[in-house]
């Protein structure tokens, strides 16, 4: 028999969050209405079956509603309409679904007015990092298309080569002085290490030598 899994929620302005505690969630299914929400899942852990219909205490937009699950909750985010403050997340005092229902206070204290929440973190966030790194790569830039599309003068069908060949040219000179500004900052990094290394070294020594003049020991 389904059960009614725990619920959490936290608003803004313009969407609420909604939290389905239920993890490793399968068979995930979502039905909106303008005031309405029914939910449903299976944790395919323990075969345990989830559901729920909720009655809302406002409008939202349904065909806007969107849902992400990480293993560990199911969560969905409901666009208001109008937008305004809501007192509860319920339409009324239904016993059966507001003994599930807690706000998010967490949720309320981590996520800035007026924007959307983050997916859940992924497996694939550990490439974050080396994702940054790309993105610092130079992308070579393309021929734009009327250029590809010319055609010379004389009344020729065939596109302009000679037009092509000077543009790839001025394009290629811009990627390599973007290649050379990225090698010029990474060298500048490197010394500063370096900079920094040496600085360490020298502390550590002058550190030595107080230590051994002030004991009464003299270097020879």
């Amino acid at each position: 028999m389904p059960r009614i899994p725990k619920i959490r929620w936290a608003q803004r302005q313009r969407f609420l969050i909604v939290t389905f505690d239920v993890g490793n969630a399968s068979n995930i299914d979502f039905d909106y209405k303008n005031h309405q929400i029914a939910f449903k899942a299976t944790d395919t852990e323990t075969e345990q079956e989830y559901a729920v219909t909720i009655a809302l205490y406002g409008s939202i937009v349904s065909r806007n509603c969107v849902h992400t699950s990480n293993g560990k909750y199911v969560r969905v985010t409901l666009p208001k309409a109008p937008q305004c403050e809501w007192e509860r997340l319920t339409q009324g005092p239904s016993k059966d679904v507001k003994h599930f229902v807690t706000y998010d206070w967490d949720l309320d204290n981590t996520l800035e007015d007026d924007k959307e929440p983050e997916p859940p973190a992924g497996p694939d966030d550990d490439d974050d990092e080396g994702a940054q790194s790309k993105s610092s790569e130079p992308v070579k830039p393309k021929i734009p298309q009327h250029v590809l599309e010319a055609k010379p003068e004389g009344g020729s069908s065939s596109p302009d080569k000679e037009k092509i060949r000077r543009v790839r040219e001025e394009l290629d000179k811009t990627l390599d002085a973007e290649e050379k500004g990225l090698a010029v900052g990474e060298k500048i990094e490197i010394g500063k290490n370096e900079l920094i290394g040496l600085m360490l070294v020298v502390s550590i020594v002058v550190s030595l030598m107080t230590f051994f003049i002030t004991r009464g020991y003299y270097l020879h």
